[in-house]
């Protein structure tokens, strides 16, 4: 079975956990619950996340989406 990057599980419950640029949000660690026992419903969300994830920083780079915004998103 191939691994997911990030996931790991917690209890029951599974979770996202991501180092980050600390210039980013000031932040270098995001950690969010997936709020789910399955799996491969986590695997879906945590794919998802890891492609938001990789844009986030360069879009900051760009000034296309400021720092106050990817933490927002985050909540």
């Amino acid at each position: 079975m191939a691994t997911t990057p990030y996931l790991l599980q917690r209890g029951s419950t599974w979770s996202w956990r991501r180092r980050v640029p600390e210039f980013s949000t000031k932040t270098r660690h995001w950690q969010l619950s997936l709020r789910t026992t399955d799996r491969s419903i986590a695997r879906i969300i945590a794919r998802r996340l890891n492609d938001e994830c990789d844009r986030m920083p360069e879009a900051i780079t760009d000034g296309k989406l400021i720092p106050g915004q990817a933490k927002a998103w985050l909540t």
